[in-house]
């Protein structure tokens, strides 16, 4: 899928995911974001490989979802996020989610903590 960052700063991008506790049924998944604006060459081989298990015990069919930064989009950038599942299981990878946020590192930076 595309989307554009409509900030003036840089934010981190966040998927989230259902997943399942031990043994899970949602394969290991790896996240590729490439610009699309911009030629930022470091971004070109970079990807987040997601494991969906939690420690959450699934109750009752209902499963929780999982929350994990994938990578920085610069200022008015356009990315383009891949998902590439790396084992064949009982079910896809279950994307539910994303968001553009301020990254919690640079946030706490920024205020001298």
């Amino acid at each position: 899928f595309q989307l554009t960052n409509p900030f003036q700063e840089e934010r981190a991008l966040y998927l989230a995911y259902k997943a399942m506790s031990v043994p899970t049924n949602y394969p290991q998944t790896r996240i590729i974001v490439k610009d699309t604006s911009f030629n930022h060459q470091e971004q070109l081989g970079t990807h987040v490989d997601i494991d969906p298990i939690t420690e959450v015990p699934d109750r009752m069919g209902v499963y929780p979802t999982k929350l994990t930064k994938v990578g920085i989009v610069p200022p008015g950038a356009t990315v383009m996020v891949y998902i590439f599942p790396l084992q064949d299981l009982e079910h896809p990878f279950r994307l539910t989610g994303f968001a553009l946020s301020l990254d919690l590192h640079y946030s706490l930076e920024a205020m001298g903590i």
